[in-house]
């Protein structure tokens, strides 16, 4: 099965919203998650304070990752944060172009 990676667009927020609880039910936090996409398309699709790429197993979503740009004072230069990177467990040892390192490469990428 082929991974692929695709920036997210604003038509995508219903599944952006749904891989971070996601994320976060995996991660023993659903509660935590106060997200709505009307918060989320103000932040990355109105201010872009992030930016959102998504992994796809076929034609099906398999995960995604957040990430926004830093500034380092000691060292005069921009940066790159990873705040979250998250592959479905179904997906995960299937055979696929290892997808965390696939979508690693893509936020490299961006940096």
């Amino acid at each position: 099965m082929e991974f692929r990676i695709v920036p997210a667009f604003e038509q995508d927020l219903p599944l952006i919203l749904r891989l971070i609880k996601d994320l976060a039910e995996y991660e023993k936090l659903g509660h935590a998650v106060v997200a709505t996409e009307a918060i989320l398309r103000e932040s990355l699709f109105v201010k872009r304070v992030a930016e959102v790429v998504i992994g796809y197993a076929g034609d099906e979503p398999a995960g995604f990752a957040v990430f926004f740009q830093t500034f380092s004072t000691f060292l005069g230069v921009p940066g790159m944060y990873l705040e979250d990177i998250f592959v479905e467990p179904r997906f995960r040892r299937l055979g696929l172009v290892a997808a965390d390192r696939a979508l690693y490469d893509a936020v490299a990428g961006e940096a």
